[in-house]
């Protein structure tokens, strides 16, 4: 972005013949334009407003200030020069704004909405060089918009004729760019393995057909100093090095790249680079990643999900382990779930045993007459089943017997029931010794409940 202000005009003053019409000149070009194209560049826009305003000398125009946006779309308004014109435009500070063509201001009439409706509220004036218009008039504004028209739809064709060559170059195999995966480095827009790093890639694949964890690759990686690729963006901005967690390594393990093939959308065709990983070891990674994505989405009606969380304020996922007679659930932080065990800021709880002891609370709340009452707002405001249906009388007889009603219901009514009651519940650290349910009527006022032993 390029600011240059001219300091020795005063500010524009209110009255619409105010002496001298100060002008802002604003000139964009984007990242897939020609910089090198006369018609495109910066300094060929700058020059030609440059002039156009002095030739309106007599007029009283006079030279503001000059707002550059190099490399940047003209789909949005997220550009640094344009925002401060804008805002220099509210603090009434520019009077006319000056570009080479109206599309160097915006090519979506949308934003161009926007920005006509702030500027004719301000009384303030485009001017395009090249393009003869004049926005005080009904008809200059309908030509406006016809222009702006064709600018949109010539990003829309540029945009599919982008789309088009990046899956056509993906079909042969060609690396089009973005993020180079760990193990490879990009040379003349060419994969090209990286020998230290294809080595961790082959460590990761062979721990995880070995043990199937990715928590514990994860942990290995981290003792031995081992990061994410670094990458650094054309802004300078840094990206990756950080800490391997299990998401990295399944986005690892499923990233066909390593194969040697390229994806593009759901299509996955032959890359034009060497792979690191034979096919027998991927499709053993592949078999066993299978298993964990089926365990991870397994769909669960488990009590408290959602509703779990530390002091600190990290929510608990439900897991479970099956053995050949029964399952086993139980409930780990998010830092587990993310990094392993070995990271957990809090110790992981038996599913069955803390959701015991929150069904016995919510149960010897039904004793309760003010209770009953919030229960039965709650269950009609968001129709909890059919539970909702009833009325407080009815409600109060139903839960008369409030343990063996809760037997009664299957697991997604009781989730249900305890969603409607249940805003959270906050857990002690990493022994915790009590637990405190909020709830989601004022009625229904949070007490704490003690823990009265550790499973």
């Amino acid at each position: 972005m390029t600011f240059v202000p001219n300091p020795t005009l005063p500010l524009l003053a209110s009255a619409e013949g105010a002496q001298p019409r100060r002008c802002a000149i604003y000139c964009r070009v984007s990242s897939d334009e020609s910089l090198a194209m006369e018609f495109n560049s910066i300094d060929a826009q700058r020059e030609a407003g440059q002039a156009y305003v002095a030739s309106q000398g007599a007029q009283g125009w006079a030279c503001a200030a000059v707002y550059e946006d190099p490399g940047f779309s003209g789909a949005t308004l997220r550009r640094p020069a344009l925002t401060q014109l804008l805002h220099d435009i509210r603090k009434q500070r520019i009077g006319v704004v000056v570009v080479h063509r109206i599309d160097r201001l915006t090519r979506s009439l949308r934003d161009f909405s926007q920005i006509i409706t702030l500027l004719e509220s301000l009384n303030v004036h485009i001017v395009s060089v090249t393009q003869q218009f004049n926005t005080t008039s009904s008809m200059g504004r309908l030509t406006l918009n016809m222009m702006l028209s064709f600018a949109q739809f010539e990003r829309e064709i540029c945009s599919e004729r982008i789309r088009d060559k990046i899956a056509a170059s993906k079909k042969k195999g060609l690396w089009m760019g973005g993020y180079v995966p760990l193990g490879y480095r990009c040379v003349d827009r060419k994969l090209v393995i990286d020998p230290a790093e294809a080595e961790i890639v082959r460590g990761i694949f062979a721990s995880y057909v070995t043990t199937g964890s990715a928590a514990q690759i994860a942990k290995a990686l981290e003792g031995k100093g081992i990061r994410t690729k670094r990458h650094v963006t054309d802004k300078g901005r840094v990206m990756g090095d950080r800490v391997f967690t299990m998401k990295c390594i399944h986005r690892l393990i499923n990233d066909p790249t390593y194969l040697g093939m390229v994806k593009h959308g759901d299509q996955i065709y032959p890359g034009q680079h060497v792979a690191i990983i034979d096919r027998e070891t991927w499709d053993l990674a592949q078999a066993k990643s299978k298993v964990s994505r089926a365990l991870a989405n397994h769909p669960t009606n488990a009590l408290l999900s959602g509703l779990l969380f530390t002091r600190s304020g990290e929510p608990f996922y439900y897991r479970y382990t099956s053995k050949p007679t029964r399952r086993y659930g139980y409930y780990v932080s998010r830092s587990e779930a993310r990094f392993g065990a070995g990271r957990a800021v809090a110790r992981r709880i038996p599913a069955g045993w803390i959701e015991e002891k929150v069904a016995r609370e919510i149960c010897g709340r039904f004793t309760s007459s003010d209770f009953i009452t919030g229960l039965a707002t709650l269950l009609r405001s968001t129709g909890h089943g059919v539970l909702a249906e009833l009325s407080t009388p009815q409600l109060r007889a139903v839960f008369h017997d409030a343990d063996a009603l809760w037997q009664q219901l299957d697991a997604a009514e009781q989730r249900r029931l305890a969603s409607a009651l249940i805003t959270r519940i906050d857990l002690g650290s990493v022994n915790p010794a009590s637990f405190q349910i909020t709830w989601k009527a004022h009625s229904l006022s949070p007490q704490p409940m003690e823990m009265s032993h550790a499973p």
